[in-house]
């Protein structure tokens, strides 16, 4: 690979992360082809991009973009070993939701959840999995939270409707009197 097309490469990736994607790093040695492609097609249809880059092409868009902090760039360098596959949501817990229905339908564990990078933070291992699955975005919270809010408004203006018919109602029977 020339240069030019590792800096087009390296530019596509920084596009993708830089939007504020979740990323999932997955070991995909051993795998079979039916399995790779099997795979690959559940990703399309859950609208979860996935790519298959080189580690040192990726390592360098993490470090060139500045994406997480120095630090974890040793951790990142600990995980980008051997065969990685990348995939990127928009939502949190997609690609980890994925990849449970492709553990139940297809009987394998394979590809294994190395690590993901979520919410500015690292989850290591497939153990995390189930943490992952169950993680909200921060749009997900945010919509939790207004209707925390909302409900107990609702709730007032119910029984304030409820009071003022009965009022209503008593005014009524009054002026009927």
């Amino acid at each position: 690979m020339k240069r030019t097309q590792k800096k087009e490469v390296v530019a596509s990736l920084l596009e993708k992360i830089g939007r504020g994607a979740d990323i999932y790093f997955l070991d995909i040695h051993g795998i079979d082809g039916v399995a790779m492609q099997s795979f690959r097609d559940s990703c399309f249809r859950g609208m979860v991009s996935c790519i298959l880059v080189k580690n040192k092409i990726l390592l360098k868009t993490f470090e060139v973009g500045e994406i997480v902090p120095q630090n974890q760039i040793e951790i990142l360098k600990g995980i980008l070993i051997g065969s990685t596959m990348i995939l990127f949501g928009n939502g949190s817990n997609k690609p980890a939701l994925l990849l449970k229905q492709f553990y139940a339908k297809h009987g394998k564990d394979k590809p294994i959840l190395k690590a993901a990078y979520v919410q500015e933070r690292f989850f290591m291992g497939k153990d995390q999995l189930d943490v992952l699955q169950y993680l909200k975005s921060k749009e997900e919270l945010v919509i939790d939270i207004l209707n925390t809010l909302r409900s107990p408004w609702n709730r007032l203006v119910h029984i304030l409707r409820s009071v003022g018919s009965y009022y209503l109602f008593i005014l009524k029977q009054i002026k009927k009197s």
